[in-house]
Order: structure tokens, then sequence, then C-alpha cells
């Protein structure tokens, strides 16, 4: 089963409201599952866009700081355990000893 166009999906809401409108008994036909989800998933990708369209236009600053002060964070983080590691290789010479202390340490 092929996807509905946009128009078809109109005419389809268009003519749910005209059956609504018309006074009948019936409520509006179901959409079936796979079109509901398809919408959804319209929604959620429109919804994930206009974020970040948002947010590039009104907060670029705020975002530019955020990634720049994360990566620092990061590389810190990095070059701190690197540190720690060659420190460990340097000062405990014996191979085994060395193997279970960072089993040790790391769990």
């Amino acid at each position: 089963m092929s996807t509905p166009s946009k128009v078809e999906l109109q005419e389809q809401r268009q003519a749910a409201a005209r059956e609504a409108n018309a006074g009948g008994s019936e409520p509006p036909p179901l959409l079936p599952p796979e079109l509901e989800g398809n919408l959804f998933w319209q929604i959620r990708i429109r919804a994930a866009r206009t974020i970040v369209h948002q947010t590039l236009t009104q907060a670029a600053f705020r975002l530019m700081l955020i990634c720049l002060l994360g990566g620092i964070l990061w590389l810190v983080l990095f070059y701190l355990f690197r540190d720690g590691f060659l420190f460990m290789r340097d000062a405990v010479p014996i191979g085994d000893l060395r193997e279970d202390i960072v089993r040790y340490v790391l769990g």
C-alpha cells in the first residue's frame, strides 16, 4: 500500500469535516493505522525542524557556547585520563600488577 499524497490527505480531511458538519449521527471514519503513523512522524519531523531553526536563529551564541564548552570539557577529560594511563605505564613497571590495578580501578 502506497502512502497517500498531501492532496489526498487534505481531501480526506475535508470529506471528514463535511460529514461532521452535515449533522450525521455517524462519527467520521478513522484513518488507517499506517496513515496515522505517517502523519505523526511528519508532525515529529516538522517539530524537530522548527526547534532546530528557532535555536539557530534565536540562540546561536548560546548554542555555540554550549558546543565550545562541551568540546573543551571532553578534551580535558580525554587528556586527564590519557595522563593517568601514561602515569600507570611509567610508575608501575610490572605488567601483571598494572593490569590488576587497572582491573581494580575500572571494575
